[in-house]
This record gives C-alpha cells, sequence and structure tokens, in this order.
C-alpha cells in the first residue's frame, strides 16, 4: 500500500493485525525494508496493529525523492500515521532506523506510546566514514557494499545454517536507490544525539547484540543510561538481532511492551 506524503511523493507501507488494537510501526535499518521485519509482523499482529513502512529511497519506496536529514525521516514518520488516523503508536527502529526513532523520542514524544530501539547509536560512526561511503555509492552504486556485510549483519552460526536468509537482506541492498542509499549515509554523516538523549521522556527498550560490530553493546548501555528510565536487553546476535534471533527478539520486545 502507498500512502501520500505530500504532492507527488508516497511511501510503500504493509498493515497487519486488528485495526482497532494499538499501533506499533517498525523502521529498518540502511539498505533494507519490509523483509528485515518478517520475522516479527505475524507474531506481534496478534496483540497489535503492525506498521512495517519502507523508507524513502529504499525497496518499494526506492524511486521516492530520499530525504537527507533524519528530520525529513522523522516527519515521514508522522505523516505516515496521520494518514493512517494514529493519533499515537509504540515505534520500533533498527540502526538508522532507531535514530529515527531517537527524534521522534526527543521531537514528538507526545505522538508515542513507547519506544524500541534496536542496535542503535546516538551516532554511528564516524562523520569521514558515512561522508566517503556516500560519494562511493554515487560513483559505483550499492552492490560494492555486499561483500562482508553479512558477517557484521548475523552471526556466524546463523549464516551457515540460513543462506536464503543472507540472500534476502543482499537482495534488499541491491533494490535501494543510488540515492536513497547516499542520502542515508549523508544522514549518518550528519546526526549525533548524544546531546539529545536525555530530552527522550517516552517508555524506552535498547537492544543490543553481543557481536554486533557496528553498533556495539556500549552504544545501546549509553542510550540506556542517558534516557530516563530506559530498560536495556543483550541478545546473542550481530547487527540485525530481529532477523538473527527472531523469537528471542520478539520475547524480549513483546515482555517490554507488556510491561509498560
Amino acid at each position: 500500500m502507498l500512502a501520500d506524503l505530500s504532492i507527488g511523493e508516497s511511501i510503500y507501507y504493509e498493515d497487519a493485525g486488528p485495526r482497532n488494537a494499538p499501533a506499533i510501526l517498525f523502521s529498518h535499518s540502511l539498505g533494507q525494508g519490509t523483509y528485515l521485519w518478517s520475522g516479527q509482523v505475524e507474531s506481534f499482529a496478534r496483540d497489535f496493529r503492525v506498521i512495517v513502512y519502507e523508507q524513502r529511497g529504499f525497496g518499494r519506496s526506492a524511486s521516492q525523492q530520499p530525504p537527507n536529514t533524519l528530520e525529513g525521516m522523522g516527519k515521514d514518520v508522522l505523516t505516515l500515521m496521520d494518514s493512517l488516523g494514529l493519533a499515537k503508536a509504540s515505534f520500533c527502529g533498527i540502526s538508522i532506523g532507531g535514530m529515527v526513532g531517537q527524534w521522534l523520542g526527543t521531537h514528538a514524544a507526545h505522538r508515542l506510546e513507547t519506544l524500541v530501539l534496536s542496535n542503535t547509536a546516538a551516532k554511528i560512526g564516524t562523520t569521514e566514514f558515512w561522508t566517503e561511503r556516500a560519494r562511493q555509492v554515487r560513483a559505483a552504486g550499492v552492490e560494492q557494499f555486499l561483500p562482508g556485510s553479512a558477517e557484521r549483519w548475523l552471526t556466524a552460526d546463523f549464516r551457515a545454517a540460513h543462506p536464503e536468509v543472507v540472500q534476502g537482506l543482499e537482495s534488499a541492498v541491491r533494490r535501494s536507490s543510488i540515492a536513497g542509499y547516499a542520502a542515508g549515509c549523508e544522514v549518518l554523516a550528519n546526526t549525533d544525539l548524544r546531546d539529545t538523549a536525555l530530552q527522550i521522556k517516552v517508555p524506552t527498550l535498547c537492544i543490543a547484540g553481543t557481536e554486533d560490530p557496528t553498533t556495539t553493546p556500549a552504544d545501546l548501555q549509553y542510550l540506556a543510561q542517558q534516557i530516563p528510565g530506559a530498560k536495556y536487553a543483550e541478545l546473542p546476535s550481530g547487527h540485525l538481532a530481529c532477523i538473527n534471533t527472531p523469537e528471542k527478539w520478539n520475547a524480549t520486545a513483546a515482555g517490554f511492551l507488556a510491561s509498560v
């Protein structure tokens, strides 16, 4: 389904679960899409209205002009909520999607019930790294970054047991537009939320992966310490914990939501 954002712009989303249930939105990592949350939709749709969307520039939103600021990405979420008639919802974001969640928790807390921040950080990588990656994307596309990516995303045992999942994640990256991936890199280059985490006043859960080299347990512990009242959980996973350990991820997130 498509939701209109503005004249000439729209965003792809999927809508599952009872329409009268509490809503929860899921936001993916750089280069991914709805496939990333395939292990969560059915589980959470028993108790929630589940909205999984694809950021502009990625997946079935690839043809749309991507925002190049975190504020723009956050406002897309609010516009999507408005189009669905959702005054409030819970929000779950992973990696750059988790940074979108942090922006929402700071600037639109009145629209959130709860916040789940998975495998993310207040600052991911360095400005220099992401600026150079944006340049490389525009010069030679996204395919160049696939070698070695799965080693960061998933643990070795999981990769060996589930090669089809690795293929699915790599296919999602290939569906990214050059403009979308480069804009995402620039958002990461220019975003530092370390001074604003204390302003988040939404009940928050921070989920880390023990083998995540991109957003380490220390990054999530920092967020949990900064955000008032935040909870912290650690799972045996790489960077994409929701794919790597879906049952444990689901139980952890659902337990938190039930406790709130």
